[in-house]
């Protein structure tokens, strides 16, 4: 959202906070199936979901997101979806947790939450809060 300058002119980039940063929107035209990177693919926010490095699970777009240079260190690439707004224009999924514990999720790109009710978001989702509320370490 830009009031006078967008946050990351000010020098308080978005993603200093939130992992990644706004990059693209086409409105809805385009979408694309994430596709699961290494080394989430072994970890726990794909467990109990049939996933490998490079599969492919639902599909998301019209505004995208991405890890720029002002991304917390650790922040991992979960999923991403390449190109989706033309080269180099790739959402990216993350996460990261800060010294003092926080725990914070990007999901990259509008409607990862729309697809709930595929089994693999469900999931995805089930062990995303299992984290975030602590019952995951």
């Amino acid at each position: 959202m830009t009031r006078v300058k967008k946050w990351r002119d000010l020098g308080r980039p978005e993603a200093s906070l939130l992992g990644v940063q706004y990059i693209g929107n086409d409105m809805g035209e385009r979408r694309g199936p994430w596709l699961v990177r290494r080394p989430a693919a072994s970890g726990w926010i794909f467990e109990g979901i049939k996933l490998r490095d490079g599969n492919a699970f639902s599909d998301a777009g019209i505004e995208i997101d991405a890890v720029a240079p002002s991304s917390p260190r650790g922040t991992r690439i979960l999923a991403e979806i390449p190109n989706l707004l033309g080269p180099g224009m790739t959402a990216h999924m993350t996460y990261y947790e800060t010294a003092a514990g926080a725990k914070v999720f990007a999901a990259g790109a509008f409607t990862l939450a729309g697809s709930v009710r595929q089994p693999a978001v469900r999931r995805l989702l089930e062990n995303l809060l299992e984290r975030l509320a602590g019952e995951r370490s």
